[in-house]
C-alpha cells in the first residue's frame, strides 16, 4: 500500500491541531460527564444515609424517650412518698415531752391518714390527768383534744383514754 501525501505542511499542521483540540474537548466532556455522574451518585448516597440516620435516630430517640418517661414516673412516685413523709420521731418526742410526771401511758396510737393520736394510761390523780389534757390542748402539734367525761369520775388513780387530732405538715 502506498500513501500519497498531497497536503501541504501548513494544512497538515492545522489538521493535527484540530484533531488534538477535538480529542481535548472530547476528554473534557467525558471528564465532566464522569464528575456529574459521580456527584449525582454521592448526593443520592448522602440522602439515603441521611434518611436511614433519621429512621435510626427516631427509633433511638423513642427508646430514649421511653427511658426518660420511666425515670420521670419513678421520680413522681418518689416525690409522692416524700410529700407524705412525716418524721414520727419528732412527733413522738413532742408528745412524750407533754406527758406530766404523775401520768403513765399504757398505749399510744398514731394514725397518719386521719392525724389522730389515741392515748390510754393511768394518772396518779385528776389534776395530773387535767394537766396532760391541757398541755396537749395548748401544744402547737395538737389541733383538738377529745376526752370522755368518764375520765373525770375518779379523784385518784384515774384510768383515762383520750383522742387528739394532730397538725401534720402536708
Amino acid at each position: 500500500m502506498m500513501r500519497l501525501n498531497l497536503l501541504g505542511n501548513e494544512t497538515k499542521k492545522q489538521i493535527k491541531q484540530k484533531t488534538i483540540a477535538l480529542e481535548l474537548i472530547n476528554g473534557a466532556i467525558f471528564l465532566a460527564l464522569a464528575i456529574v455522574i459521580a456527584t449525582t451518585a454521592m448526593i443520592a448516597a448522602e440522602k439515603c444515609l441521611a434518611h436511614r440516620l433519621n429512621i435510626i435516630g427516631e427509633k433511638e430517640s423513642s427508646a430514649e424517650e421511653i427511658r426518660v418517661e420511666n425515670i420521670n414516673g419513678k421520680m413522681r412516685q418518689l416525690t409522692q412518698v416524700q410529700d407524705g413523709y412525716v418524721k414520727w420521731s419528732t412527733v413522738l418526742k413532742t408528745v412524750i415531752a407533754l406527758v406530766p410526771e404523775g401520768v403513765k401511758l399504757n398505749s399510744l396510737a398514731l394514725d397518719k391518714n386521719s392525724g389522730r393520736l389515741r392515748l390510754a394510761g393511768q394518772a396518779n390523780d385528776r389534776a395530773d390527768y387535767l394537766n396532760l389534757e391541757n398541755k396537749l390542748g395548748d401544744s402547737m402539734l395538737v389541733e383538738k383534744v377529745n376526752a370522755p367525761v368518764s375520765n373525770l369520775l375518779h379523784q385518784n388513780d384515774v384510768a383515762f383514754t383520750l383522742e387528739a387530732f394532730l397538725r401534720l405538715a402536708q
